[in-house]
């Protein structure tokens, strides 16, 4: 076990950052870019036809594998709420979870994907008593699934493990840098204020107008 990672045992109700087995989903158009890395997390695939002429036809893949949960805990009912919703259909029950995905399965460095220093990736030791490979949490494929789906938890996450994932989120989604951490005994702040948005790349094609936008 990694106990600086791991909580030697889990807590009652379903935390941020905790492992499990659960399926992930992504839609792609009938004719995607191949994609090695997901292409095996695949198990299923689910044609969808056009709805209209304005709407291009899509695939569904869906897959079980191991995710973490990346939901906020203060999004996710505790315990007593749980009981309700589950019993409540017009409650929300639904969490986002990531995939996990072997390091060797990716074309960056293993050193440089451990070292937490990406924004895309965080970092997930393996611990193969609870049938943890590791690797790292692919942190930008999320899918948001029904809590019912979580077939296993696999593991929790230590306090600091936790905040370790809770500054990846914010690196990746609000600042988009890795230049932010731990300064003074662990007090989480900006080190290094983000660099302006880079110019973008040629835009994708937009879809084509319909009678409603046209003038």
């Amino acid at each position: 076990m990694q106990p600086d990672v791991y909580r030697a045992s889990e807590p009652a109700e379903l935390q941020q950052g905790d492992i499990c087995f659960a399926p992930v989903a992504r839609l792609q158009s009938s004719t995607p870019p191949r994609t090695p890395v997901w292409e095996s997390l695949d198990q299923v695939e689910f044609p969808v036809d056009a709805i209209s002429e304005h709407e291009p036809a899509l695939t569904a893949h869906i897959g079980y594998t191991a995710v973490m949960v990346v939901t906020h805990d203060c999004q996710m009912d505790k315990e007593a709420a749980v009981t309700l919703a589950e019993n409540d259909p017009e409650l929300d029950r639904f969490v986002t979870v990531v995939p996990l995905v072997p390091v060797d399965w990716l074309r960056t460095s293993e050193m440089h994907l451990l070292s937490g220093d990406t924004t895309r990736y965080f970092p997930v030791p393996a611990w193969a008593e609870r049938g943890i490979i590791g690797g790292v949490a692919d942190l930008t494929c999320p899918t948001t699934i029904d809590r019912h789906l979580l077939i296993r938890r696999m593991a929790s996450l230590t306090d600091d493990s936790r905040g370790r994932l809770r500054l990846a989120l914010a690196r990746l989604f609000a600042f988009r840098s890795p230049e932010i951490g731990f300064e003074n005994g662990g007090e989480v702040r900006l080190v290094l204020q983000p660099e302006p948005p880079r110019p973008k790349r040629p835009a994708h094609r937009a879809p084509p107008a319909t009678s409603a936008d046209s003038p």
